[in-house]
Protein backbone atom coordinates (compact mmCIF):
# COMPACT_ATOMS: atom_id res chain seq x y z
CA UNK A 1 0.00 0.00 0.00
CA UNK A 2 2.86 2.36 0.84
CA UNK A 3 4.51 1.69 -2.53
CA UNK A 4 1.27 2.42 -4.36
CA UNK A 5 0.82 5.66 -2.38
CA UNK A 6 4.38 6.85 -3.12
CA UNK A 7 4.03 5.94 -6.78
CA UNK A 8 0.80 7.96 -7.01
CA UNK A 9 2.38 10.97 -5.28
CA UNK A 10 5.31 10.81 -7.69
CA UNK A 11 3.01 10.56 -10.69
CA UNK A 12 0.94 13.56 -9.63
CA UNK A 13 4.02 15.59 -8.77
CA UNK A 14 5.55 14.99 -12.19
CA UNK A 15 2.30 15.85 -13.92
CA UNK A 16 1.77 19.00 -11.86
CA UNK A 17 5.34 20.16 -12.42
CA UNK A 18 4.82 19.76 -16.16
CA UNK A 19 1.64 21.83 -15.97
CA UNK A 20 -0.48 18.96 -17.31
CA UNK A 21 -4.23 18.82 -16.81
CA UNK A 22 -5.07 16.33 -14.05
CA UNK A 23 -8.05 15.51 -11.90
CA UNK A 24 -6.60 17.94 -9.36
CA UNK A 25 -5.91 21.01 -11.49
CA UNK A 26 -7.31 22.89 -14.45
CA UNK A 27 -5.91 25.51 -16.80
CA UNK A 28 -6.35 28.96 -15.32
CA UNK A 29 -8.39 31.41 -17.40
CA UNK A 30 -7.58 35.03 -16.52
CA UNK A 31 -10.26 37.68 -16.57
CA UNK A 32 -7.63 40.31 -17.36
CA UNK A 33 -6.66 40.58 -21.02
CA UNK A 34 -3.20 39.79 -22.34
CA UNK A 35 -0.78 37.03 -23.28
CA UNK A 36 -1.63 34.35 -20.73
CA UNK A 37 1.19 32.65 -18.86
CA UNK A 38 -0.54 29.25 -19.24
CA UNK A 39 -0.61 28.21 -15.62
CA UNK A 40 -2.87 25.75 -13.85
CA UNK A 41 -4.76 26.11 -10.58
CA UNK A 42 -6.21 23.59 -8.09
CA UNK A 43 -9.62 22.48 -9.29
CA UNK A 44 -11.06 22.98 -5.81
CA UNK A 45 -10.24 26.70 -6.01
CA UNK A 46 -11.96 27.36 -9.32
CA UNK A 47 -15.38 28.50 -8.10
CA UNK A 48 -13.96 30.68 -5.32
CA UNK A 49 -11.47 32.31 -7.68
CA UNK A 50 -14.12 33.06 -10.30
CA UNK A 51 -16.41 34.54 -7.65
CA UNK A 52 -13.59 36.71 -6.31
CA UNK A 53 -12.76 38.02 -9.79
CA UNK A 54 -16.42 38.70 -10.53
CA UNK A 55 -16.69 40.69 -7.31
CA UNK A 56 -13.52 42.60 -8.24
CA UNK A 57 -14.91 43.54 -11.67
CA UNK A 58 -18.17 44.70 -10.11
CA UNK A 59 -16.19 46.93 -7.79
CA UNK A 60 -13.44 48.39 -10.01
CA UNK A 61 -14.72 47.81 -13.55
CA UNK A 62 -12.41 46.58 -16.31
CA UNK A 63 -9.38 45.09 -14.56
CA UNK A 64 -6.83 46.10 -17.19
CA UNK A 65 -8.06 49.68 -17.26
CA UNK A 66 -8.17 49.85 -13.47
CA UNK A 67 -4.56 48.72 -13.09
CA UNK A 68 -3.40 50.85 -16.02
CA UNK A 69 -4.78 53.95 -14.31
CA UNK A 70 -3.51 53.06 -10.85
CA UNK A 71 0.03 52.40 -12.14
CA UNK A 72 -0.03 55.42 -14.48
CA UNK A 73 0.71 53.59 -17.71
CA UNK A 74 -0.24 55.61 -20.77
CA UNK A 75 -1.74 52.71 -22.71
CA UNK A 76 -2.98 49.17 -22.18
CA UNK A 77 -0.10 48.02 -24.38
CA UNK A 78 2.36 49.61 -21.94
CA UNK A 79 0.69 47.70 -19.12
CA UNK A 80 0.75 44.44 -21.08
CA UNK A 81 4.46 44.89 -21.80
CA UNK A 82 5.09 45.07 -18.06
CA UNK A 83 2.66 42.47 -16.70
CA UNK A 84 0.87 39.33 -17.81
CA UNK A 85 -2.88 38.98 -17.16
CA UNK A 86 -2.33 36.77 -14.11
CA UNK A 87 -0.02 39.43 -12.65
CA UNK A 88 -2.46 42.21 -13.55
CA UNK A 89 -5.19 40.45 -11.60
CA UNK A 90 -2.94 40.03 -8.56
CA UNK A 91 -2.04 43.73 -8.66
CA UNK A 92 -5.71 44.68 -8.96
CA UNK A 93 -6.62 42.61 -5.90
CA UNK A 94 -3.69 44.05 -3.93
CA UNK A 95 -4.51 47.66 -4.80
CA UNK A 96 -8.14 47.17 -3.84
CA UNK A 97 -7.11 45.83 -0.43
CA UNK A 98 -4.55 48.58 0.12
CA UNK A 99 -7.14 51.23 -0.64
CA UNK A 100 -9.37 49.65 2.00
CA UNK A 101 -6.56 49.83 4.56
CA UNK A 102 -5.98 46.09 4.49
CA UNK A 103 -3.09 43.78 3.71
CA UNK A 104 -2.70 41.29 0.89
CA UNK A 105 -0.97 37.90 0.76
CA UNK A 106 0.44 36.79 -2.60
CA UNK A 107 0.88 33.03 -2.65
CA UNK A 108 1.50 32.18 -6.30
CA UNK A 109 3.91 29.36 -7.05
CA UNK A 110 7.45 29.85 -8.33
CA UNK A 111 7.56 31.07 -11.90
CA UNK A 112 4.31 33.03 -12.03
CA UNK A 113 6.17 36.31 -11.61
CA UNK A 114 5.54 37.48 -8.06
CA UNK A 115 8.51 39.83 -8.34
CA UNK A 116 6.81 42.07 -10.89
CA UNK A 117 3.63 42.11 -8.82
CA UNK A 118 5.68 43.27 -5.83
CA UNK A 119 7.47 45.83 -7.99
CA UNK A 120 4.09 47.10 -9.18
CA UNK A 121 2.97 47.65 -5.60
CA UNK A 122 6.18 49.54 -4.85
CA UNK A 123 5.42 51.70 -7.90
CA UNK A 124 1.84 52.18 -6.75
CA UNK A 125 3.02 53.29 -3.32
CA UNK A 126 5.42 55.82 -4.85
CA UNK A 127 2.73 57.21 -7.13
CA UNK A 128 0.31 57.59 -4.22
CA UNK A 129 2.62 59.45 -1.87
CA UNK A 130 3.45 56.44 0.27
CA UNK A 131 6.98 55.40 1.23
CA UNK A 132 7.59 52.01 -0.45
CA UNK A 133 9.55 49.77 1.92
CA UNK A 134 10.88 46.48 0.52
CA UNK A 135 11.86 43.93 3.17
CA UNK A 136 13.53 40.63 2.27
CA UNK A 137 15.58 38.01 4.07
CA UNK A 138 18.84 38.82 2.27
CA UNK A 139 20.39 41.85 0.61
CA UNK A 140 21.36 39.48 -2.21
CA UNK A 141 17.72 39.73 -3.32
CA UNK A 142 17.89 43.51 -3.72
CA UNK A 143 19.23 43.21 -7.26
CA UNK A 144 16.33 40.88 -8.17
CA UNK A 145 13.85 43.53 -7.09
CA UNK A 146 15.73 46.22 -9.02
CA UNK A 147 15.47 44.00 -12.09
CA UNK A 148 11.71 43.65 -11.61
CA UNK A 149 11.28 47.39 -11.08
CA UNK A 150 13.14 48.04 -14.33
CA UNK A 151 11.03 45.32 -15.96
CA UNK A 152 7.78 47.17 -15.21
CA UNK A 153 9.15 50.47 -16.50
CA UNK A 154 10.61 52.17 -13.44
CA UNK A 155 13.45 54.48 -14.45
CA UNK A 156 16.26 53.17 -12.27
CA UNK A 157 19.69 53.56 -13.81
CA UNK A 158 21.69 53.98 -10.60
CA UNK A 159 21.15 53.35 -6.86
CA UNK A 160 20.51 57.00 -6.01
CA UNK A 161 16.74 56.43 -5.81
CA UNK A 162 16.98 53.52 -3.36
CA UNK A 163 17.77 54.02 0.31
CA UNK A 164 19.46 50.92 1.71
CA UNK A 165 19.49 50.53 5.49
CA UNK A 166 22.47 48.16 5.64
CA UNK A 167 25.27 49.82 7.54
CA UNK A 168 28.01 48.69 5.18
CA UNK A 169 28.23 49.43 1.49
CA UNK A 170 26.74 46.60 -0.50
CA UNK A 171 29.11 45.29 -3.11
CA UNK A 172 26.38 43.74 -5.18
CA UNK A 173 26.35 43.48 -8.95
CA UNK A 174 23.30 45.15 -10.50
CA UNK A 175 23.57 45.14 -14.33
CA UNK A 176 20.48 47.36 -14.54
CA UNK A 177 22.43 50.29 -13.06
CA UNK A 178 23.66 51.42 -16.45
CA UNK A 179 24.83 54.80 -15.11
CA UNK A 180 27.21 53.15 -12.66
CA UNK A 181 30.74 52.74 -14.05
CA UNK A 182 32.05 49.19 -14.10
CA UNK A 183 34.68 48.24 -11.55
CA UNK A 184 38.21 48.53 -12.92
CA UNK A 185 40.06 46.33 -10.43
CA UNK A 186 39.56 43.41 -8.09
CA UNK A 187 37.31 40.36 -8.26
CA UNK A 188 34.36 42.43 -9.53
CA UNK A 189 36.31 44.00 -12.39
CA UNK A 190 34.02 44.76 -15.33
CA UNK A 191 30.85 44.58 -13.25
CA UNK A 192 28.46 47.33 -12.15
CA UNK A 193 28.50 47.27 -8.35
CA UNK A 194 26.01 48.84 -5.95
CA UNK A 195 27.69 50.91 -3.28
CA UNK A 196 25.77 53.00 -0.76
CA UNK A 197 27.59 56.31 -0.12
CA UNK A 198 27.35 58.29 3.13
CA UNK A 199 24.48 56.12 4.35
CA UNK A 200 24.83 56.95 8.05
CA UNK A 201 24.61 60.72 7.52
CA UNK A 202 21.66 60.29 5.16
CA UNK A 203 19.73 58.30 7.77
CA UNK A 204 20.57 60.86 10.45
CA UNK A 205 19.32 63.73 8.27
CA UNK A 206 16.03 61.95 7.46
CA UNK A 207 15.43 61.03 11.11
CA UNK A 208 16.00 64.61 12.28
CA UNK A 209 13.97 66.37 9.59
CA UNK A 210 10.40 67.44 10.26
CA UNK A 211 8.81 65.54 7.37
CA UNK A 212 8.13 61.83 7.67
CA UNK A 213 9.51 60.91 4.27
CA UNK A 214 12.73 59.73 2.61
CA UNK A 215 13.73 62.91 0.81
CA UNK A 216 14.93 62.42 -2.75
CA UNK A 217 14.78 58.63 -2.50
CA UNK A 218 11.87 56.65 -3.91
CA UNK A 219 12.24 53.35 -2.07
CA UNK A 220 13.65 51.85 1.12
CA UNK A 221 15.34 48.44 0.90
CA UNK A 222 15.99 46.52 4.11
CA UNK A 223 16.08 42.99 5.53
CA UNK A 224 14.46 41.18 8.42
CA UNK A 225 17.85 41.05 10.10
CA UNK A 226 18.13 44.82 9.76
CA UNK A 227 14.82 45.20 11.58
CA UNK A 228 16.21 43.43 14.63
CA UNK A 229 17.87 45.35 17.43
CA UNK A 230 21.53 44.61 18.07
CA UNK A 231 22.26 44.26 21.78
CA UNK A 232 18.90 45.89 22.44
CA UNK A 233 20.01 49.16 20.85
CA UNK A 234 17.81 51.25 18.55
CA UNK A 235 19.75 52.19 15.42
CA UNK A 236 19.14 55.06 13.01
CA UNK A 237 17.40 52.70 10.58
CA UNK A 238 14.91 51.73 13.30
CA UNK A 239 14.20 55.38 14.06
CA UNK A 240 13.62 56.15 10.39
CA UNK A 241 11.29 53.20 9.83
CA UNK A 242 9.36 54.11 12.97
CA UNK A 243 9.00 57.67 11.69
CA UNK A 244 7.73 56.80 8.20
CA UNK A 245 5.76 53.63 8.94
CA UNK A 246 2.32 55.28 9.12
CA UNK A 247 2.75 56.56 5.58
CA UNK A 248 4.43 53.48 4.13
CA UNK A 249 3.52 50.51 2.02
CA UNK A 250 5.37 47.57 3.50
CA UNK A 251 6.34 44.72 1.18
CA UNK A 252 7.39 41.58 3.10
CA UNK A 253 9.28 39.46 0.58
CA UNK A 254 9.97 35.82 1.51
CA UNK A 255 7.78 36.49 4.54
CA UNK A 256 8.08 32.92 5.78
CA UNK A 257 11.64 33.89 6.74
CA UNK A 258 10.50 36.73 8.99
CA UNK A 259 10.29 34.52 12.07
CA UNK A 260 14.01 33.72 11.92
Amino acid sequence: ALKRFLAEVGRRTRMDAGQTMTSHQVKYKPTAVGQTMNYFSPIEFTNAMETAKSDLVNEVGDINEFVRGELAYETIDDLSNALGPEQIEAVAFAIREMKAGKGFVLGDETGVGKGRVVASMLRWGRLNGRVPVFVSHSNLLYSDMVRDLVGIGEDITDPSRILVTNEDSINLEVPEFINVPAETTGKLKGRRVWKTPDQKNILKKLVNQEKADIGDFDYVFTTYYQLQKKDGKIALRHKLLDKIINNSILILDESHQAGG
